[in-house]
């Protein structure tokens, strides 16, 4: 078994496991794992929504590689023309809380919660 097939198995697995869609996943991994790193890292929302990018793209490219093979038995141009369609999706719905905490922890930088690189005044 290729680690490419164990990951997408997996990937079944959880959403068998969870009764949840493979977007609403995409959504709930995002803010576990951009909250996770943050509070890891201390408050730096940029690298935290930098590692949540770099491992939903390494998604993707499984995803993209996974259905390149699946294209090889049918019509492979087909396969990844739908493929690049839905790794878009994937990528919109990975994303966008991610985005908006690390906007909000710009501009916002009493919500520490969500990765505010900045630190509350301290009192005199």
């Amino acid at each position: 078994m290729t680690a490419s097939s164990w990951y997408s198995e997996a990937k079944t697995g959880i959403e068998a496991w969870t009764g949840l869609d493979k977007d609403a996943l995409h959504i709930h991994a995002a803010i576990l794992l951009y909250l996770l790193i943050a509070v890891v890292l201390r408050r730096r929302a940029l690298w935290a929504w930098l590692a949540v990018l770099l491992v939903e793209l390494a998604n993707e490219a499984l995803d993209l590689r996974e259905q390149y093979q699946a294209g090889i038995q049918l019509d492979w141009s087909e396969a990844l023309r739908l493929g690049w369609r839905e790794a878009a999706k994937d990528v919109w719905n990975t994303m966008l809380w991610p985005s908006l905490f690390l906007v909000a922890a710009r501009y916002l930088p009493q919500a520490a919660i969500i990765g505010a690189g900045a630190r509350a005044p301290r009192s005199p």
